[in-house]
């Protein structure tokens, strides 16, 4: 594996971490008044699929090699965001006080997202990457 797979391997498991911190609040906040047994359920389907996605973007990335210093990235960055998800919580909402006027014109008029071409070429790019061709 040379150091650019290595390097990018890093990055993809730091922010996954994030957004697996993401995920599992907003996985705590759903199932918070259920029962026992739906709450075993749920969260045991939920850490199968957190997995099985994180083993597919690894195989794309770098033909499926899990070293155990990825995984620790991957709880770096989950206790990263575990420390940070609240100052980020309040500056997402002051800069939506601050802009929400004229961002959700825009976004309902589409002038600054739907109509650019960089939002366009980054969907095109989301989409169709495929690292193994």
């Amino acid at each position: 594996m040379n150091s650019y797979v290595q390097v990018l391997s890093f990055v993809v498991s730091f922010i996954y971490g994030l957004v697996f911190y993401l995920l599992s609040y907003a996985n705590k906040i759903m199932i918070n008044n259920k029962n026992n047994v739906i709450k075993l359920l749920i969260t045991l389907v939920f850490v199968i699929d957190m997995v099985i996605l994180y083993i597919y973007i690894m195989y794309k990335i770098n033909f499926g090699m899990i070293h155990p210093y990825f995984v620790a990235v991957v709880f770096i960055g989950y206790i990263v965001m575990m420390f940070t998800f609240d100052k980020c919580i309040l500056c997402f909402k002051n800069i939506l006080k601050d802009h929400h006027r004229s961002f959700f014109l825009d976004l309902i008029n589409g002038l600054s997202f739907c109509n650019s071409v960089l939002f366009g070429k980054l969907f095109a790019f989301c989409i169709f990457f495929d690292s193994s061709s």
